[in-house]
């Protein structure tokens, strides 16, 4: 009886250092993970000194927002603020050997990056920005072209002086507020598209913009001192086009409610000019 007693003590000795070993291999594996992954975010600045003007910048960011802003200085200043899959994986923003400035990282390594980017007026000649998950918002910016790609967040562009703009948006709205941009050409998914611009057009003789968007509605409002020669289409489907502004100046060759093709009566040369193509689906279109 003594000899059973003994050998289930020794049993459960042996199943006891068992666990406790199998614990302590567990709370290592997990403490190594922790040690690999991280949930803070870090902070972190560039700064550089421009002294050319025909500079390109890459940013982009990732399930955050992305904001740059011009303003009078000699000093384009980033901070990045991002949260990493693993320590270790760092972020940098650099300047090549062709003066181009670069944001750079491997997405797959980070769970969110935002950007906020003060850049001096003027200096930039070509910028480029894409973002995921993230909302852009564009301010007081001059430069020569401006391409903006989004997905899953919406865009915003006030005071934009450029020759183009070429912006590209999926499940977010795009506004554009007080520009002066001689083409622009905007694509849109599932969600409106707003311009405004109030005595602006100055900086160029003729003016192309077209904007195609599916499933979102178009809101134009367009308010100048000087006479525009308008050339307009608008076309929608399930829709309606809609023209507040004065007809009286306007001949029209087709105005179906669905679709209109305008332009202006008698031109003058004097007067700045403006090609407008506005197509949408499944919502209206609005010019004011």
């Amino acid at each position: 009886m003594e000899n059973n007693t003994n050998k289930k003590s020794k049993n459960f000795i042996l199943v006891l250092i068992f666990v406790i070993l199998s614990l302590a291999t567990v709370s290592k594996v997990y403490n190594k993970y922790l040690d690999k992954s991280s949930s803070q975010t870090i902070d972190k600045e560039f700064e550089f000194k421009l002294s050319e003007i025909n500079n390109d910048l890459e940013i982009k960011s990732l399930n955050g927002k992305v904001k740059l802003e011009g303003y009078e200085g000699e000093d384009i200043l980033l901070k990045a603020s991002y949260i990493p899959k693993e320590k270790g994986y760092e972020i940098d923003f650099y300047r090549d050997n062709s003066n181009n400035f670069l944001l750079d990282y491997d997405t797959n390594k980070f769970k969110s990056v935002s950007v906020d980017v003060l850049v001096p007026e003027g200096f930039f000649k070509n910028v480029e920005i894409s973002s995921f998950n993230s909302s852009a918002n564009i301010d007081n910016l001059s430069a020569n072209k401006l391409i903006l790609t989004n997905m899953n967040g919406d865009i915003r562009i006030t005071n934009l002086n450029a020759k183009q703009l070429v912006t590209e948006n999926m499940n977010g709205e795009i506004t554009l507020d007080n520009f002066d941009v001689k083409n622009v050409k905007i694509n849109n998914l599932n969600s409106s598209v707003s311009i405004s611009t109030i005595g602006m057009l100055k900086s160029f003789d003729s003016y192309k913009w077209q904007v195609d968007n599916q499933n979102g509605e178009i809101n134009v409002e367009i308010v100048e001192p000087n006479n525009i020669n308008y050339n307009l289409y608008a076309e929608t489907t399930n829709g309606e086009v809609t023209i507040n502004k004065d007809n009286s100046n306007l001949t029209y060759s087709e105005n179906t409610g669905k679709k209109v093709s305008a332009k202006t009566y008698n031109p003058r040369k004097s007067d700045k000019s403006l090609n407008l193509s506005l197509k949408t689906t499944n919502s209206a279109i609005v010019l004011n």
